[in-house]
């Protein structure tokens, strides 16, 4: 019984995926339709983005991330419901701010 490891190999990686790219592409999405002025669609697609985001803990994924709480914020400020996510963004910062002074104090 011969197993092609290498193309077996190719179908998990391609099926499963990095979050990295996952997270890109949502990116992606989020420009697109702020440009076709689908807010709605944007805030859903942010909010779904950003619940995938909160089960991951990789540091390749903060630049990324960054990126989507700036559109996710600014969607909010474009239909002008900012106070709906008051507090969303400065608890998930949270987290990575504390991660940054426990290193530089280190």
């Amino acid at each position: 019984m011969d197993v092609d490891v290498a193309a077996l190999a190719a179908q998990v990686s391609i099926k499963h995926g990095l979050p990295e790219i996952k997270i890109y592409c949502d990116l992606l999405v989020l420009i697109f339709l702020i440009d076709h002025k689908k807010y709605d669609e944007v805030k859903a697609c942010a909010s779904a983005s950003i619940a995938r985001l909160k089960n991951l803990n990789r540091r390749t994924v903060d630049v990324l991330a960054s990126r989507l709480y700036s559109y996710y914020s600014y969607v909010h400020e474009l239909t002008n419901s900012l106070a709906e996510i008051r507090g969303v963004i400065p608890a998930l910062m949270l987290g990575k701010h504390v991660l940054i002074h426990t290193v530089i104090e280190l």
